[in-house]
């Protein structure tokens, strides 16, 4: 599955100036009652500089000003105050005709990007996958609410998959790169010199399918130490949907409240969840091409 990189730039979400009429013109009023944006608001816009043109002054409004319009007017119908437009809008050109369903804004970085083209994914796990990477957690986090709306799915069930599937996502991330380093180790095998084993991890999948050697918890805890350095590198907004997995996280989750408490992650329940549900797993399933 090819990894999906979120660009930086969000130049293709740009409408430039002397944008065509629309076939259909449309008022600016039009525009604001798509977004739940009331008019009068939609006027201060143009007072406190953020739109380019004067709404009260058009009949109407080309692909650009509408672009405009909807993006601008979006932040303010969304209820961000002034201050947090300002910010919003740092660092972007003027006019600001970004395609607002092209787009999101990253917390974690303080930056737009542009949204993923689902065309060009394998499939939704590859999009969560490249949020992660680019730890857009808040934006998986906010989907939730209307993905279950559209679907008429109840929010908790909603959430609680969506964290599932992250951490999912995460964990097999980890175990891929566990696999990859215990194939890589040659030396301090144990099978012997006429094994036709080839490295630590055919030990280890051999052992895992039930013939266990008296150094089975050796293994195990070479790679309980490997994954933990994993785990440790993590951030804590990837571990905490992680912990939420584990035993112990699930029973923290059922007499807490979820929404209105900071989860307390434990490195070492996560080290022993991911090892115990993906790597050994993996281990059992494991063959090798010949």
């Amino acid at each position: 599955m090819n990894r999906i990189r979120i660009s930086d730039e969000i130049n293709d979400a740009y409408v430039g100036p002397h944008g065509q009429m629309s076939l259909f013109n449309r008022h600016p009023r039009e525009v604001c009652n798509d977004i739940g944006l009331n008019w009068i608001t939609a006027l201060s816009l143009y007072d406190k500089g953020w739109l380019s043109f004067d709404p009260k002054s058009k009949t109407d409004v080309d692909d650009h000003e509408a672009t405009e319009l909807y993006f601008i007017g979006s932040l303010a119908a969304w209820g961000f105050d002034d201050s947090q437009i300002e910010l919003l809008l740092k660092g972007l050109q003027k006019p600001y005709a970004y395609k607002i369903d092209k787009i999101y804004y990253d917390w974690l970085t303080k930056k737009w990007r542009l949204l993923p083209n689902l065309s060009d994914m394998d499939d939704v796990q590859s999009f969560i996958e490249a949020l992660l990477q680019e730890g857009a957690v808040n934006l998986l986090q906010s989907m939730h609410e209307q993905i279950s709306e559209a679907l008429g799915i109840n929010p908790m069930n909603c959430r609680e998959k969506i964290i599932a599937d992250i951490a999912a996502s995460e964990c097999n991330i980890i175990s891929k790169k566990i696999i990859r380093h215990f194939r890589a180790m040659k030396e301090g095998m144990q099978s012997g010199d006429d094994t036709p084993l080839e490295n630590i991890w055919d030990e280890i999948c051999v052992q895992a399918r039930g013939n266990e050697s008296v150094m089975w918890n050796v293994y195990q805890d070479n790679v309980r130490v490997a994954i933990r350095g994993e785990v440790e590198n993590l951030n804590a907004t990837i571990k905490r949907p992680i912990c939420l997995q584990t035993e112990a996280g699930i029973d923290w989750a059922m007499d807490s409240d979820v929404d209105h408490e900071e989860v307390i992650f434990c490195e070492e329940d996560i080290t022993e969840y991911i090892l115990q549900k993906f790597v050994l797993p993996a281990a059992a399933n494991w063959y090798n091409k010949r």
